[in-house]
Parts: structure tokens; sequence; C-alpha cells
């Protein structure tokens, strides 16, 4: 083992010596800023991930305040727009309520012309230029009172009237959806 040592340390002798020595030197140094530089890049990869995910956070918690605004804008919506719809449906029945008090059903008769007009108007049909039946030309009764003729007209109205409510809560959720949406 003392011949492997001499062996060595007179290898190193000399200008082999010096050679031997910049060499392991210049290997120390060279690990040394390398294990310098990789910390640096770990640093700065670190650095990179932690601004990820906080942006990531930062990303989740806007969708996050985003959706509940739409859900709170959604959500008034449904509410005023159910309160709307119960009140035209009170109104229906409130003022049908009062048929018996206004309508009486005396002749004249509901004229079929008047039955085939509105349901020309209500199906977006022309039965003008139609032919009637025997019986019940434009000028003959048709077999429907004046009470349930105008409860029937009241109930087409109502549902009129709920559909309007309908779109213009449509329209103005919407409109309360892209104001959230910008904010």
């Amino acid at each position: 083992m003392g011949s492997i040592i001499s062996l060595f340390t007179s290898a190193l002798g000399g200008v082999w010596g010096y050679i031997a020595a910049l060499a392991i030197g210049a290997a120390l140094a060279g690990s040394g800023v390398g294990y310098v530089v990789h910390r640096m890049d770990e640093a700065t990869i670190a650095k990179i991930e932690l601004a990820g995910s906080l942006a990531a956070v930062k990303a989740e918690k806007a969708f996050a305040a985003a959706q509940k605004s739409e859900d709170d804008v959604n959500l008034a919506a449904a509410v005023a727009e159910a309160q709307a719809q119960q009140k035209i449906v009170t109104q229906t029945v409130t003022v049908k309520q009062e048929i018996t008090k206004h309508v009486t059903d005396t002749v004249p008769c509901v004229p079929y012309g008047a039955i085939r007009l509105l349901n020309d108007a209500a199906t977006g049909s022309d039965t003008a230029d139609a032919a009637t039946p025997p019986a019940q030309s434009d000028g003959a009764c048709a077999p429907v009172s004046w009470r349930d003729f105008v409860s029937d007209i009241i109930s087409d109205y109502g549902i009129g009237r709920q559909n309007a409510e309908q779109l213009n809560a449509l329209e103005a959720n919407v409109t309360d959806l892209v104001k959230a949406a910008n904010q």
C-alpha cells in the first residue's frame, strides 16, 4: 500500500504534478461553479413555478367571483320572474271571477264569424275564403256562451302577458349577465 502512495506522489512531482494539481483544481472549481449555477437555476425554476401557481390561484378566484356574480344575477332574475308570473296569473284569475258580474248570456249569441276570425288570428291561418259548413255561416250562433268566450279571451291575454314578461325578463337577465361578466 505504501508503494502505491509513493508511486502516486512521485508521479505528481515535477511538471506533471503541476498539471495534475491544475486539473484537479479546475475540476473542483468547475464543479463548484456548476453547483452554484444549478442552484441558481433551481431558484429561477422555483420562482417561475411559484408565479404560475399564484397566477392559477388568482385566475381560479376571479372565475369563482365571476361565477358567483352570474349566479346571483340568475337567482335574482329567477325570483323576480316567478313573482311577475304569479302576479299575472293572479290578475287573470281575478278578472275571470268578474265575468259573471259583467257579462250576461243573452241573445244575440256569439257569431261563428267572430269565432272564425279569432281562431285565424290565434293560429295564423286564413279561412276568409274557405267555405262555411251548413248552419255555420258567419252570422249563425256558435255553440259558445258569451261567458265562455270572454273567459277564453282573458286566458289568452293572460298567456300573452306571461310570454311578454318572460321575454322582457330574459332580455334584462342577459343584460345583467353581460354587466356582471364585464366587472
